[in-house]
């Protein structure tokens, strides 16, 4: 009767409460029969079912909640989650400081290579499943796996969210500082009291990171990035343009789909207004697409071609008309184009910005007077240009009061002319810009000029020596500036290709052989190029650096090491070599190579570490070693994989690493292990790992990213068994012998799938690669001269060499 009583009281409770609810639901104008059904339902909710109820209400501890809603309570929930969502009010925070959230990472949608949390108890997961761009800034998209996240502490302000509790989550979209770490606080409800828990995140991006779609700008589950609530866009409806002609700024997603810039570097598009439509005229940079159709690529196929839009030249260039109904401004659009060369729609979105909107005489475009001969040449205008052996006249330049760039001494011993650098490297900037050139060094009154070419017509600023130079003429962007050659020179570009402009840093080095004969510094002999296709016979003569002498290797196959000035090693090592590993490898540099266009004539480019991840992918993989203190050229990153020295916070996964580095008293530079402590057989090894001054950080093929990072590691060792074996045909005997032969292959195959993506997931995180290859030596001598190795990588390359030479002795008695 004690049960009844119960369950009778419970039913009116939750008829009171459902009425609560449903008086604002009535005033949304719900169907009455409908809210009926739903009292009904849990009218006849059962005395077992309202057991459980009450026995899940007992406790629920903080990040291990589970979503045990009746109807009920979702109803209640989705009340609360409203009124949550719709708290606009702004508050700033001082326990957090402001992140620097600019990223010239193009504006988009992206997934993050990698994402790390730590703090709290553990028992919450905390993801990033998405980083938005958006005006040149990042936001994270944070999702607790709790619905008891209220409210969140970042970047110096509170951030109100979306609580779910049909999901379990909380989820917030905040500002984020890229590649770096981040502190956010977060209010948990789920205990007794309120209070704050501290964590930090860690997410890696990259120009070359995998794109989402794009976010439509629509009040989400993540739209939280303003403080206090939502953000909101200026939409301006199209009915507040009277009829007429205007020139409007436009942008797309620059996915190989790209507007023609204005005279002013300004992406425009034109806008015809009558009778309540828009005739929208749009001029495209390449010619690869034949019809645009406004809609997605699903609607373009089924659309009568008759409701295409079919391109028209004006002076070579691809203009496109197409007349649509439209809302508002200021809002993403769904655009399909169709390729002519490969018969398909590609997808990609367009927007027409209502600010800054001029009416205009007529709707024809703005096209580059070159266009005309884009019928003859494609590409003409990215092609870099050759010297052509006149003067150049400095670029017009103001004083730069931000005192960015510092003044450099252009003086040179080199006679008044025209001169062509031997070499030119540059570093720098987000992996969006194809190439930097320098075709021409002038020399005025003893002073040197660099003539530098950016692959972009966007850049119409630099800043260098001191001063801002303007943009000389159209076309690419081409500045003559002051420059100290066979040296690094800091330069800042200004780019307006984004919706916003940008000032993005680079260096660059002009190397002048001439120069330095004529004792300017530098090294005056050639410049040979450092191989890829097999290891060194010689000491490669590396631009700015003065070779010293060669480490004597005189048994093992799969190394070289090579001394230069300041401290700087080169090391060699043959991956392939009796190996799994087959690689296609070109000598070429990186400035050697030549210029790829996609179909849109755009230069392709690469970020660094794409390039950084091809150097992995050749025969020989070259390492320069570099001192920390040790200035190098810029650029020779993008031939080299660069080792920073000391290299004393290191991951160690390979039992031949751990024996060579305690001969030379040197696992001191060991922070975490890819080997359990029972693998571990070192005795000072053991012991600090005991005191965990040495963390173990997960196998070589698995490791632990959350570890390494918290350790901030500078390199990882790998045992050789990383590298597949090689498969051979008479390695395989007996029956079966096909289908043992494929099966190894395959193994094989996937063997290297996981060495690359390895490799690409250590790039992310600026950590380099070591392989050891020792234990793939043949003979024992050649083995143990592996030791160099490490002597090279850890500072201690005499001790090294007198341990081998006793090995040596002791091997011949």
């Amino acid at each position: 009767m004690k049960c009844r009583k119960k369950v009778i009281l419970t039913v009116v409770l939750s008829m009171a409460l459902i009425f609560t609810q449903v008086i604002p639901v009535l005033a949304d104008g719900d169907n009455l029969d409908e809210i009926a059904v739903k009292c009904e339902k849990l009218s006849d909710t059962s005395e077992e079912e309202l057991k459980q109820e009450e026995i899940g209400e007992d406790i629920i501890t903080e990040e291990d909640s589970v979503d045990a809603s009746t109807p009920l309570e979702k109803m209640q929930n989705q009340a609360e989650d409203k009124e949550k969502d719709d708290s606009k009010e702004a508050e700033t925070d001082e326990t957090t400081s402001a992140v620097d959230n600019a990223t010239t990472i193009a504006d988009g949608t992206y997934k993050p290579e990698t994402f790390v949390a730590t703090g709290g108890t553990g028992k919450v997961k905390i993801t990033c499943p998405k980083i938005t761009i958006r005006d040149g800034k990042a936001y994270g998209t944070i999702v607790f796996s709790s619905p008891y996240y209220t409210r969140l502490k970042a970047s110096g302000h509170v951030y109100n969210g979306t609580i779910s509790q049909s999901k379990g989550t909380s989820t917030y979209k905040i500002p984020i500082a890229l590649n770096t770490e981040n502190t956010m606080i977060g209010t948990t409800t789920a205990m007794s009291e309120a209070h704050d828990i501290t964590y930090t995140i860690f997410a890696t991006l990259t120009a070359s990171s995998e794109q989402l779609p794009d976010d439509d700008g629509s009040a989400g589950d993540d739209d939280s990035e303003k403080p206090g609530g939502d953000s909101a866009g200026d939409d301006v409806p199209a009915d507040k343009l009277a009829d007429g002609t205007y020139m409007v700024r436009a942008d797309t997603d620059n996915r190989m789909f790209y507007l023609m810039p204005d005279s002013k570097n300004q992406k425009t598009a034109y806008l015809v207004k009558k009778n309540g439509k828009m005739t929208v005229t749009i001029t495209l940079t390449g010619r690869g697409y034949d019809y645009l159709y406004m809609g997605t690529t699903e609607e373009a196929e089924k659309a009568k071609p008759s409701s295409w839009s079919k391109f028209h030249t004006i002076s070579g260039y691809y203009t496109y008309n197409y007349t649509f109904d439209i809302s508002k401004l200021d809002t993403k659009l769904q655009i399909a184009a169709h390729s002519k060369n490969r018969d398909k729609w590609y997808q990609h979105t367009i927007i027409f910005y209502s600010k800054g909107a001029v009416k205009v005489n007529s709707n024809k475009p703005y096209v580059p007077s070159t266009g005309k001969d884009k019928d003859k040449e494609q590409n003409t205008q990215t092609k870099p240009v050759k010297n052509d052996h006149k003067k150049d006249q400095v670029s017009k330049s103001s004083a730069d009061s931000s005192k960015s760039t510092s003044v450099v001494n252009n003086a040179t011993n080199l006679k008044d002319g025209v001169y062509t650098p031997d070499k030119f490297s540059w570093s720098g900037g987000s992996g969006r810009l194809a190439y930097i050139i320098c075709n021409k060094i002038t020399v005025v009154d003893g002073k040197a000029y660099a003539t530098i070419i950016f692959g972009s017509s966007g850049y119409d600023l630099v800043k260098a020596s001191g001063r801002t130079y303007s943009k000389s003429g159209g076309g690419l962007s081409t500045f003559v500036i002051p420059i100290k050659l066979n040296a690094n020179n800091t330069i800042v570009g200004r780019t307006v290709a984004m919706s916003q402009p940008h000032w993005i840093t680079y260096s660059i080095y002009v190397y002048s052989s001439a120069a330095a004969a004529a004792g300017d510094g530098g090294s005056a002999g050639k410049t040979d190029t450092v191989k890829k296709s097999s290891l060194s016979e010689k000491a490669p003569e590396i631009v700015g650096l003065e070779y010293q002498s060669t480490t004597k290797v005189k048994y093992a196959k799969y190394f070289k090491i090579y001394n230069y000035d300041d401290g700087v090693r080169l090391l060699q090592m043959d991956v392939t070599e009796n190996s799994g590993l087959s690689y296609q490898s070109s000598d070429q540099s990186a400035a050697e190579e030549k210029i790829q266009y996609d179909d849109e004539g755009k230069p392709i480019a690469k970020s660094q570490n794409e390039i950084t991840e091809a150097l992995y992918h050749n025969k020989v993989v070259n390492y320069l070693l570099v001192p920390e203190d040790a200035e190098i050229p810029a650029g020779l990153d993008k031939d080299f994989i660069i080792v920073r020295l000391p290299a004393d916070q290191t991951y160690v996964s390979a039992k031949e690493s751990l024996d060579f580095m305690d001969q030379l008293d040197a696992t001191d530079n060991i922070l975490t292990v890819g080997l359990a402590k029972d693998k571990v057989k070192i005795s000072s090894m053991i012991t600090a790992m005991k005191k965990e001054k040495i963390t173990y950080a997960g196998s070589y093929h698995k490791p632990d990213y959350k570890v390494l990072i918290k350790k901030q590691i500078k390199l990882a060792i790998l045992p050789g068994t990383a590298i597949p074996a090689e498969v051979k045909e008479s390695d395989v005997k007996g029956l079966f012998q096909s289908g043992k032969l494929k099966e190894l292959k395959e193994k094989s195959k996937k063997q290297k799938e996981q060495l690359e993506k390895l490799e690409k997931r250590y790039t992310t995180l600026g950590i380099p690669v070591i392989i050891d290859r020792s234990g793939d030596e043949e003979k024992e001598l050649a083995k143990a001269e592996w030791i160099k190795v490490y002597g090279a990588l850890f500072g201690c390359q005499k001790e090294a060499g007198t341990i081998f030479d006793k090995f040596v002795k002791e091997s011949k008695k």
